[in-house]
């Protein structure tokens, strides 16, 4: 423990110290880290140094990625495609309230999906248009869903699904996978 670590010195000799501090969330929000180091000793003037350092810039990103699970060279009618979604908070601040919006074709919404946040916790058929949830930096949610083909899928020769990750105040993630029907 640096604060009660007690030493003797000579005349003109100096003593080091390394030490290491994480930076906050905090830190970040306030702009600036000070650092400040006093040594003492009995009968003797205390010695006093600051040191200021700025840390990174306050962001809030977020980063989507789309994934087939059971991908295959074309889908059929009926068939069903499995997909898997990672949204992943890349920036340096913990966003709340983000929303995850899916369309196939432009047209049509995915309504619910399977839900898995980075602790393990599962929970199945939830809302997007309802559903939010937060992510710390470098945390990452999951939500997996089923696509049933349609008509219209075949009549376009293939199936783009588009995926949005939002929040106020957050870099907004986004994905898109595209498959080939028959």
């Amino acid at each position: 423990e640096l604060a009660t670590y007690t030493f003797t010195l000579a005349p003109e000799e100096k003593a080091y110290f390394k030490y290491t501090y994480t930076v906050t969330e905090a830190d970040i929000a306030l702009g600036t880290v000070v650092n400040v180091v006093t040594a003492t000793a009995p009968d003797t003037k205390p010695g006093t140094d600051t040191e200021t350092v700025t840390p990174e810039e306050l962001n809030k990103e977020l980063l989507a990625e789309k994934e087939v699970i059971n991908e295959k060279a074309k889908y059929a009618l009926g068939e069903t495609v499995e997909y898997k979604v990672t949204v992943t908070n890349i920036g340096n601040q913990t966003i709340t309230g983000i929303k995850l919006a899916d369309k196939v074709n432009e047209t049509t919404d995915i309504e619910t999906a399977n839900f898995k946040d980075s602790k393990g916790t599962v929970t199945e058929n939830v809302t997007l248009s309802e559903f939010t949830f937060t992510l710390e930096p470098n945390e990452s949610a999951y939500f997996e869903y089923n696509y049933t083909v349609v008509e219209a899928d075949i009549a376009k020769g293939e199936i783009t699904n588009a995926v949005t990750a939002k929040a106020e105040g957050a870099t907004t993630g986004e994905d898109d996978v595209t498959v080939p029907t028959v």
